[in-house]
């Protein structure tokens, strides 16, 4: 199992409780994939840099997870098919590694 990092973007037209039932299902899409949800954090509302399918905005959120190899992308597959996420990434996460020197 490797560690990953996933990016999604919801439409700015969700807000509340759609919002939150969205993100649900996004954790609910990876878990019944396998994946093993360390945590999952709401970004709030950001402007694109530039406009997407015609739009300006969305609302963000990041959720770590462990996850085979082999079925991430099947995982990535899926969320495309879902309509509340407008855009999803997902990318292997690295391990930061702080140093103190003495």
């Amino acid at each position: 199992m490797k560690k990953y990092n996933g990016l999604f973007i919801f439409p700015e037209t969700l807000a509340g409780d759609s919002l939150k039932e969205a993100i649900d299902r996004v954790q609910k899409e990876a878990e019944s994939n396998g994946a093993v949800i360390e945590s999952i954090r709401e970004l709030g509302k950001r402007a694109f840099a530039r406009p997407m399918k015609k739009k300006d905005a969305g609302h963000y959120a990041r959720m770590v997870f462990e996850m085979d190899p082999a079925k991430v992308n099947a995982l990535r597959d899926r969320y495309v098919l879902m309509e509340e996420v407008f855009r999803a990434e997902i990318v292997v996460a690295k391990e930061i590694v702080t140093r103190i020197e003495e």
